[in-house]
């Protein structure tokens, strides 16, 4: 009977984190490619600035100007993934934190 209560928890909790699991994974995913097109865009616009450049002092200015907003997006891009990471991993949890709390809560509904 413990046993089938145990699956029966198990069986409970599965579907809330794969569902949790799946919709983060997705905002992920989505978070990337956002991510990749940005990235790729300011390529493309810094290309067209350096090709438009006048003089080698042009040239440095647009690459340290570029390479500076290239850190500075990836610094917030990898802060937004890991708060989403963060979300994510406290909202899988939840289910399996809520079945331990009641098995220590009331060891004998097991």
């Amino acid at each position: 009977l413990k046993f089938a209560s145990g699956a029966e928890a198990t069986q409970k909790m599965l579907p809330p984190i794969l569902e949790t699991t799946s919709l983060f994974g997705n905002e992920l995913w989505w978070k990337t490619i956002a991510a990749l097109q940005a990235d790729a865009e300011a390529s493309f616009s810094h290309l067209q600035a350096l090709l438009g450049a006048n003089s080698p002092s042009q040239i440095l200015e647009q690459q340290s100007t570029f390479f500076r907003k290239r850190v500075e997006t990836s610094l917030q891009h990898a802060k937004e993934v890991r708060e989403l990471s963060s979300r994510a991993v406290e909202e899988i949890s939840k289910p399996v934190k809520d079945a331990f709390d009641k098995v220590l809560t009331n060891p004998k509904a097991t």
